[in-house]
């Protein structure tokens, strides 16, 4: 798991529980809006932070053991046509990229040979297409494709 924390403080001498909450109740940080208490929903957002407030019923410190945040991003599809020349490879780039490559799906729509469409390079950006006919060999034609993901 890959974990960064920011703010750190720290002190020569151990702190009160007075002097921890005083220290550690921040309403925001710069550059972002103050803490809001968190309700279900959708929310749109570039960069996000939370906060996990937690009280005791005793004497005792609470402490976490696990903290399982699950964040769901909407799904995003881009679809469309590329028509290969004889060199028989085309770049495709996304109307939109995606956050991490997506699932693309290909189809050979029309060509003077029976083909069979490649899948290269994948990225969030984009992809490469490669076209190849019997015996390995370069071909053209219109290949459909398909991509899903988030």
């Amino acid at each position: 798991m890959d974990v960064v924390f920011s703010d750190i403080l720290i002190s020569s001498k151990p702190c009160t529980d007075n002097e921890f909450i005083e220290a550690t109740n921040y309403k925001s940080r710069p550059g972002y809006s103050d803490f809001k208490r968190f309700i279900s929903g959708d929310y749109e957002y570039e960069k996000a932070l939370y906060k996990t407030v937690m009280k005791s019923q005793t004497e005792f410190r609470p402490y976490v053991s696990e903290l399982n945040l699950e964040v769901d991003v909407p799904d995003i599809f881009d679809r469309g046509s590329a028509t290969i020349s004889a060199s028989g490879t085309i770049d495709v780039l996304f109307s939109r990229p995606f956050n991490v490559a997506p699932e693309v799906n290909l189809t050979l729509k029309s060509g003077t040979v029976w083909a069979i469409p490649r899948l290269l390079n994948e990225s969030e950006l984009g992809f490469t297409i490669q076209l190849r006919a019997d015996g390995d060999v370069a071909s053209a034609g219109v290949v459909g494709w398909s991509a899903h993901g988030y």
